[in-house]
C-alpha cells in the first residue's frame, strides 16, 4: 500500500483511516494534542514517534514518513538502513561520505 500526500500530516490522515486521533495516540503512546499538531502540519513527528505511529497503524515507518514522494526501492533501501545497528550506520555513513567526497572531487577536476 502507498500513502500518499505531500506532507506527513496528509500520509497520517490518509494512514489513520478508521482509527481515531484518541486511539492512535493511546495505540503509539503518544498525545493526542501531537496528533492533532502533525496532521494540521504544525508540527512534524521525531522519528521515535513515526516509528511507534507505523507500528499502531500496522505499516512501515518509510511508509508514513515518505508516502508516494519515494520510489518503492528506496523504500526497500530506506527499510534496510532502519534495520542496522549502530555500527552498521557508522559504517554506511562512511562509505556514503567518501562517495560524495570522490564525486565532488571529479566535479572540480572536470571544472
Amino acid at each position: 500500500m502507498t500513502i500518499t500526500g505531500k506532507t506527513i500530516g496528509e500520509r497520517l490522515i490518509r494512514a489513520r483511516k478508521n482509527i481515531s486521533q484518541k486511539k492512535l495516540a493511546e495505540l503509539a503512546n503518544v498525545s493526542h494534542i501531537s496528533i492533532q499538531k502533525w496532521e494540521a502540519d504544525k508540527n512534524e513527528p521525531s522519528l521515535n514517534n513515526i516509528k511507534k505511529m507505523a507500528k499502531a497503524l500496522n505499516i512501515s515507518p518509510i511508509e508514513l514518513a515518505f508516502g508516494d514522494l519515494i520510489k518503492e526501492e528506496e523504500k526497500e533501501m530506506l527499510s534496510n538502513l532502519i534495520s542496522l545497528d549502530k555500527d552498521e550506520k557508522k559504517t554506511i555513513r562512511e562509505v556514503i561520505e567518501a562517495f560524495a567526497i570522490r564525486h565532488t572531487a571529479r566535479k572540480v577536476m572536470r571544472n
